[in-house]
């Protein structure tokens, strides 16, 4: 943020991510935390991604349904994800997949 006038440029906040003490005692307390910055030519912060209370990431999204899912309103062609490693090594910039329940492998180079 900047200095001279208190403004923050980025905020870490948690809130309650459903209804507190429902499961018939006081320790129900599920919460979210929230990473929220500030875009250029702004002054209001948007939030940019948020862990659930079940351990989902959400980029992008407010509503997260898997472990990651990332959400994008880049126009076509644009990239959603983009993974980028400077090294010339075989697997420069792959991402790989393994399943636990079988040997199974998929590299996407």
């Amino acid at each position: 943020g900047n200095a001279d006038t208190g403004v923050p440029g980025a905020t870490i906040s948690s809130q309650a991510d459903a209804e507190w003490n429902t499961s018939g005692d006081t320790s129900d307390h599920p919460a979210c935390l929230i990473f929220s910055t500030v875009p250029d030519t702004s002054s209001v912060a948007s939030e940019r991604m948020r862990i659930t209370s079940s351990g989902n990431v959400g980029i992008g999204c407010t509503d997260p349904d898997s472990a990651l899912e990332l959400r994008s309103t880049a126009g076509a062609y644009e990239p959603v994800v983009k993974i980028s490693n400077h090294n010339t090594g075989a697997y420069a910039g792959a991402i790989k997949f393994e399943s636990k329940s079988s040997s199974k492998e998929i590299y996407i180079l």
